[in-house]
C-alpha cells in the first residue's frame, strides 16, 4: 500500500519540477490517482483524466463517491472542474437495411417497442424532432451488414464548461439539478 502511493506520489513531484502544460492522469479509478490528479489540479497545473460515471451529471457524485476520497467542496472550486464531457458508445445503423420509424410497425405488447414509441413522444414534444429523421434498426439485417442491422459504432459526446451556479449546486449534492440547470440555460435544444 505505503510503498506503491511513494511511488505514484514521486511520479507526479517530479512532472511537476518539469512545469508541464497538460498532465494526463489517465482512469481516476482509485483514491491515489483521485488524489494526485486533485493535488495537480489545486497546483495551478491543467490536468486530464477519464473516469467511469453514468454522464455529466454523475461526475460529481463519482469523485466524492468514498472510493475515490476527494470531497464536494474541492470538487467545486473554480479550479477543479474546468470541462466535463461524457462520452458512450452507440450503434451506427445500417444505410442499406435501416427502417424509417413512420414505416415501422410497432408492437404495443413488445417492452422494446413500448419503450422506442416512449422516446420518439418525447422528441416529437416539445423538443420537436421531425419524425422522417428518425429509423429502427431492422432486426433481420441484410447482407452488407451481415444481418446485424449495424454497421459499427459510433461515439456520442456531450460537453460542458461548469460556471459557478453549477458548481454551487453540485456543491450541496444536487447534481441533476445543476445539469439540468446548465442544459437549460446554455443548450440550443437542436438535436438535428
Amino acid at each position: 500500500g505505503g510503498h506503491v502511493k511513494d511511488e505514484y506520489a514521486s511520479s507526479i513531484e517530479s512532472l511537476l519540477r518539469m512545469d508541464p502544460d497538460l498532465i494526463s492522469i489517465g482512469e481516476v479509478r482509485d483514491t491515489i490517482s483521485a488524489r494526485a490528479a486533485a493535488s495537480v489540479a489545486k497546483s495551478g497545473h491543467v490536468v486530464m483524466g477519464t473516469l467511469h460515471a453514468d454522464g455529466l451529471a454523475g461526475v460529481v457524485n463519482r469523485l466524492s463517491d468514498p472510493h475515490l476520497g476527494l470531497t464536494r467542496e474541492e470538487l467545486t472550486t473554480s479550479s477543479m472542474l474546468a470541462l466535463l464531457q461524457y462520452q458512450a458508445l452507440v450503434p451506427v445503423l445500417c444505410e442499406h437495411c435501416k427502417i424509417p420509424f413512420n414505416k415501422y410497425e410497432v408492437n404495443p405488447q413488445e417492452p422494446d417497442d413500448r419503450h422506442l414509441l416512449n422516446m420518439v413522444n418525447a422528441l416529437k414534444s416539445p423538443i420537436s424532432v421531425p419524425i422522417d429523421m428518425l429509423h429502427v434498426r431492422n432486426h433481420a439485417g441484410c447482407k452488407f451488414c451481415n444481418h446485424r442491422g449495424q454497421s459499427g459504432l459510433t461515439i456520442v459526446s456531450e460537453m460542458m464548461i461548469p460556471d459557478d451556479y453549477f458548481l454551487g449546486l453540485s456543491q450541496k449534492g444536487q447534481d441533476r439539478e445543476a445539469w439540468h440547470d446548465h442544459r437549460m440555460r446554455y443548450s440550443d435544444r437542436d438535436l438535428t
